[in-house]
Parts: C-alpha cells; sequence; structure tokens
C-alpha cells in the first residue's frame, strides 16, 4: 500500500491509497463466496398404450439458479412399440433404443428457467411401461 504526504497549514498529513486493498479484497471475495447447490433427481413412469406423446418426466430449471444437466436415463419394458423424445430448452431429439440408456451430459449448463423433459409413446396397440429419470444441479 502506497501512502502520500500533503503539508496543509504547516501539518504533514499522510493519505494511505486504498487501490490496492481495495482490489485485493475484491478478488478475495469473488473467489470464496460459496455456492449453494441443490440436488435435483427427477423419477417418473407410463404405463401404457398411447400413440400420443406423455410427458414422462420434467425439470425445470429454478429461475434463480442455474443448472447443471448430469444424465437423462431411460428404461422400458418392451422396446419395439417405443418411442421417445428429449427436450432440452428448443433442443428436441426423437429416436428409438433397443436396450436401457443412460446418456451423460457432463456438467451441461442450462440458464434459469430451462426446461428439460423426457416424453414417450407406444405404436398405439401395445401397452409399455417406460421409466426415466434426470439428474442435474442447482447453484444458487
Amino acid at each position: 500500500m502506497q501512502q502520500t504526504e500533503q503539508q496543509q497549514n504547516g501539518a504533514r498529513r499522510v493519505i494511505p491509497c486504498y487501490d490496492e486493498l481495495i482490489t485485493f479484497l475484491k478478488s478475495w471475495f469473488a473467489k470464496s463466496a460459496p455456492v449453494f447447490q441443490k440436488p435435483i433427481l427427477e423419477v417418473n413412469r407410463y404405463s401404457g398404450n398411447s400413440a400420443q406423446w406423455q410427458k414422462v418426466v420434467t425439470w425445470v430449471v429454478d429461475p434463480t439458479a442455474e443448472g447443471k444437466l448430469k444424465e437423462i436415463s431411460l428404461v422400458c419394458d418392451n422396446y419395439t412399440p417405443l418411442y421417445i423424445r428429449v427436450d432440452i430448452g428448443s433442443f428436441r431429439r426423437d429416436f428409438q433404443v433397443q436396450t436401457a440408456l443412460t446418456i451423460p451430459y457432463g456438467d451441461l449448463k442450462l440458464m434459469p428457467g430451462i426446461p428439460v423433459i423426457v416424453s414417450c409413446h407406444s405404436d398405439g396397440a401395445t401397452a409399455i411401461i417406460f421409466d426415466a429419470s434426470i439428474v442435474g444441479i442447482e447453484e444458487l
């Protein structure tokens, strides 16, 4: 910390320079600010034979938090008539699988309010039992 001197009415006055101290304190508290993490686990099941899309599991990132999508897991009792849809914000993917599937996303960052939706439907004639889960974290 530098100091400067001033002469005022014959008295010497020392003025400390706080720029370095303020810069240090700002960087210290910016690094050590605690981040609260809320674990997210959404699990649900669909059972039926509808040919229309059925929402199975949904997670909407809290409007005051940043989300991190870890993984989506999918399992069904009969994969032949199963159609799956995954929506992450405006991204949409429709697909079929032949076995249980876990899709790892690492720590895919999601903005506040972004929805993650897993939907499914059958061929309309065959009943299915479909389980889906979404695993993530919300950082407040």
